[in-house]
């Protein structure tokens, strides 16, 4: 049960880095849609 929990655990903090990874590519690409709308 211990194992468990540190393994969700885990899973919680790489799914939220994960979603933060695409969060920031998302706005990059956002951003590079304005600056190629811009040209």
């Amino acid at each position: 049960m211990y194992v468990g929990g540190v393994v969700l655990k885990m899973k919680k903090l790489s799914w939220r880095k994960g979603s933060f990874l695409i969060s920031r590519r998302k706005a990059s690409f956002k951003k590079f849609e304005l600056e190629r709308s811009f040209l």
